[in-house]
């Protein structure tokens, strides 16, 4: 302030043309500044590790890791890379956000592991390390920059890692301009956007590109009109032939000029090099393959172009082979209102369509669910229609309902054996072939949220095998729906098509019939079938008469999907289907039991007798011996904290071993429903603190319930598993010492494991905070709970925001006589005590424990850095640490 004062004084400028010098000068260093820390580029270290971050779960998100074999020899070494991609952007500004968000959806769909990540980040420090002489796996099977601009401006040494990486691995790099406009000297390409023209444009693909795999040349296709802000921006590319070896895969037909008058217009080139939407460089110059995308999504033809692409650049298929499983169910046959059901004429129909979809998806049926109780209840021309329906039954396959097309959920399991036993009478009296061991429930009741009735019905009276839900984890988005398996039936993800028992006519679809169209050529529906190699496809009988809604559907997607695509179409039998998903997808047999209350759809058919306040609101969570069991007597104390029900073994276990398969049912049965509504319940846990899956299984059905952690001294936690297994193992022979510090005897080396591994507290903790905020989570030091178990449990209360709190300074004393704290009585006597029975090393020597403290540092000091999101006060053996 004081240099402006002096140019004032010595130009006798006026104080306002000094004081906008002055403001333009600061705005100027801000944008300077701004741009070079926008342009940093790989950071020279990374402190920690991401088990000792408050992980960003969008920011590193894993999916399933397998490998994939790279053809590429060299020196007799094989090299190989993980199948996962890296997708890197420089900040999540507005509209690389949603270029990242449109990929991320992508990848999803079709199950593809990944992580989004940004310049200055540990995954670029693994790409260097994987440069390596000595390392011959890759981390990431190809690379994608959702904008080419953080790519260009790396820095050449960075660039040139990345096409070694690339060179080595033999993967290629993925490039999206949607956000740049101008030069790229790197790769000789000009990034423009697209003039605006009159007509409708139209995007043609080379038929002859190596990229092609799914993609298949069916002409032109219109480039959607897509309402502003929904999807991505679109440019064109354009390059000189003579000078690159570049491939065009996609580009865009000229239109009309928006105006009549004559413009100068640019020099006139082919479209082919002028109009580019997707490019290749197949990497015959510099040895790295490189895709270009400037197109917008989204597109269909894009996106069937983005999955080749995916493909083309990694060493082998990322996505899925070519067949498709196409089932189509036919839901409520008999069911429906007068005036909407099927007639003899709709039937025939439904037989010449099949018939011609039998020849370009061999051995195709119709898949026919029934209910039996609505048969012959329409006008007489419906009647026939129904009758007709029986006469070529033999010509379909079936499945069953329940008798009067009930929701399961609201019925006892004596009641449903007996509507399963009227159904298959009925389907046995006119004779409807039911062998496919597949059954649907109506409204899709009692599938998910399990009621544990249905499942039983069904094992007993029809021996059900398969199933399908499309409420499984979540109606919407579909392409998020998954399967799963419980008490031996696979439930199969189900789709919809756009079609319901509401949806008869076209008028009644919204948008109408160029609604339905935008679906089926390449719209939801149409990308719905590519992202699933299984695909269950629910219509209603109504959709199969008035307009025919269901022929007309069914048939323009098959012939659209022939048209534009390389997919096999296939039809199987259910089981078959449920073999072939969980083949693909095994990670999926072991379900993700969430919470009715969080899904208003799932609280509608779930029995009325549930009530979520059942479940727990906090977990206490802690190594093994660490002193959770002091924790729980102190809690006794207030009445509106209740424990789980006791059970025979100490701890339910639910979410850490195979009770997690018994159900949620199980589950709450061993919570008590509160008694008033200010009660809480909670589960104590040491086997969830170690373990893998019990961190997102707690997060999908607890998520707002807080975590509570207790941590003793990792070195006595060790000591004290040791004396635990030898009480239990009588390992007499092995002394401490020798365990944890033995580094070749096998069977001592899964002993240290099991006893050191517990302590390795920034590990376990770190697996919380990827699924909860560190808000939701308290840690408590033993030590302190023990010398200050008032000044703790007042603190933990204000924690779990009781309504009526325990005053504890009323309730719990030091008592000299016992040398501990103990409960007042109401006559203000002494009653039980509270005590923590230490393992205390009666023969340790001090190198021991040493060695200990030195092997924990590691993982101390990382818990420090926890200390950073999660406040609590440093217990001495952390503030030890050197």
């Amino acid at each position: 302030m004081r240099i402006w004062t002096r140019i004032r004084r010595y130009t006798k400028l006026p104080f306002r043309v000094v004081f906008s010098l002055m403001l333009v000068s600061w705005i100027g260093v801000f944008l300077l500044f701004n741009y070079y820390s926008q342009s940093s580029t790989v950071v020279d270290d990374v402190v920690g590790t991401a088990l000792t971050k408050n992980v960003d779960p969008n920011l590193y998100y894993t999916r399933d890791i397998r490998w994939l074999p790279n053809s590429r020899k060299q020196s007799n070494r094989t090299f190989k890379v993980r199948k996962k991609i890296l997708i890197v952007q420089r900040h999540p500004a507005s509209e690389r956000f949603k270029v990242s968000h449109v990929l991320c959806k992508l990848l999803d769909g079709y199950r593809l592991s990944y992580e989004l990540t940004r310049v200055d980040d540990k995954p670029f420090l693994d790409i260097k390390d994987a440069l390596r002489p000595d390392v011959t796996v890759g981390k990431y099977s190809l690379l994608i920059f959702v904008d080419i601009k953080t790519y260009l401006d790396l820095k050449e040494k960075t660039k040139n890692t990345l096409n070694s990486y690339s060179r080595k691995f033999n993967t290629g790099i993925l490039f999206f301009t949607t956000n740049y406009v101008g030069y790229a000297r790197d790769f000789e390409l000009n990034v423009r956007k697209p003039e605006k023209e009159k007509s409708p444009l139209f995007v043609k693909i080379n038929s002859s590109s190596v990229i092609l795999r799914v993609t298949k040349d069916g002409g032109q296709a219109e480039r959607p009109r897509v309402p502003k802000g929904i999807g991505t921006r679109w440019m064109y590319l354009s390059y000189d032939p003579a000078r690159v070896p570049y491939e065009t895969v996609a580009y865009v037909l000229p239109g009309l000029p928006l105006a009549k008058k004559r413009r100068k217009r640019r020099n006139p080139m082919d479209p082919q090099f002028d109009r580019v939407t997707v490019l290749l460089d197949s990497g015959r110059k510099d040895g790295v393959k490189r895709v270009f995308f400037a197109g917008g999504f989204p597109f269909f033809v894009h996106t069937m172009l983005f999955l080749d692409s995916l493909d083309f650049l990694s060493t082998k298929s990322l996505t899925f082979s070519l067949n498709r499983y196409l089932q189509v169910d036919m839901d409520d046959v008999f069911i429906g209102s007068t005036g909407l059901r099927l007639r003899r004429e709709d039937v025939m129909d439904l037989l010449s369509v099949q018939s011609s979809l039998a020849e370009k998806i061999p051995g195709f049926r119709f898949n026919l669910g029934y209910s039996g109780k609505g048969y012959k209840r329409g006008s007489p021309q419906e009647d026939e229609g129904d009758e007709a329906i029986l006469e070529y039954a033999h010509r379909f396959t079936w499945f069953g309902h329940l008798y009067d097309h009930e929701q399961a959920h609201r019925f006892s399991l004596k009641n449903l054996i007996r509507s399963m036993k009227r159904n298959r009478k009925f389907a046995e009296d006119y004779g409807i072939p039911l062998n496919t061991s597949y059954a649907v429930a109506p409204h899709h009741s009692g599938v998910y949220p399990v009621h544990e009735d249905l499942y039983t019905a069904w094992n007993k009276v029809d021996k059900i095998t398969v199933t399908s839900t499309e409420e499984y984890p979540h109606l919407k988005p579909a392409w998020l729906r998954r399967g799963f398996i419980y008490r031996g039936i696979r439930v199969l993800p189900r789709q919809t098509c756009g079609l319901f028992t509401s949806t008869n006519f076209f008028k009644q679809i919204k948008g109408g019939r160029k609604a339905l169209d935008r679906s089926i050529h390449g719209g939801e529906l149409f990308e719905t079938l590519l992202r699933n190699p299984v695909m269950i496809i629910m219509t209603h009988m109504t959709n199969y008469a008035n307009d025919r809604l269901a022929q007309y559907t069914i048939t323009k997607l098959v012939d659209y999907v022939r048209k534009w695509t390389n997919v096999r179409l296939t039809y199987a039998p259910p089981t078959k289907l449920a073999e072939i998903y969980f083949g693909l997808f095994p990670q999926d047999k072991t379900p993700l039991w969430r919470s009715p209350c969080d899904d208003h759809r799932h609280l509608i058919i779930w029995d009325s007798d549930k009530t979520c306040s059942k479940l727990p609101s906090f977990l206490l969570v802690g190594p093994p011996h660490g002193g959770l069991e002091l924790l729980q007597s102190l809690l006794r104390l207030n009445h509106d904290i209740v424990q789980m029900n006791n059970i025979s073994s100490k701890e339910a276990q639910f979410f850490s071993s195979e009770n997690y398969l018994k159900g949620l049912d199980w589950y709450m049965d061993h919570f008590a429903k509160p008694s008033n509504p200010n009660s809480i319940s909670y589960e104590p846990s040491h086997s969830y603190f170690t373990s893998q899956a019990a961190p997102q299984r707690v997060n999908a059905l607890l998520k707002s319930a807080k975590i509570i952690f207790v941590l003793e001294n990792p070195v006595m936690i060790a000591y004290a598993h040791y004396k635990h297994l030898l009480a239990r193992h009588k390992l007499s022979q092995y002394k401490f010492t020798d365990i944890v510090t033995s580094q070749t005897n096998p069977e001592l080396l899964r002993m240290r494991t099991s006893i050191l591994r517990p302590g390795h507290y920034a590990e376990h903790l770190g697996r919380w905070m990827k699924y909860f905020n560190p808000n939701q989570m308290l840690i408590i030091d033993l030590n302190e709970l023990v010398s200050q178990p008032v000044n703790v449990m007042n603190q933990l209360q204000e924690f779990l925001a009781i309504e009526h709190p325990l005053d504890y300074h009323k309730h719990v004393r030091y008592s000299k006589d016992k040398s501990a704290f103990c409960e007042i009585t109401p006559s203000n006597t002494t009653g039980n005590c509270y005590r923590y029975q230490k393992t205390v090393p009666d023969s340790l020597d001090e190198s021991t424990i040493k060695y200990l403290q030195r092997y924990y540092a590691i993982h101390n000091k990382n818990l420090m850095r926890i200390n950073q999101k999660i406040q609590f006060k440093l217990p001495k053996w952390l503030q030890d640490i050197g």
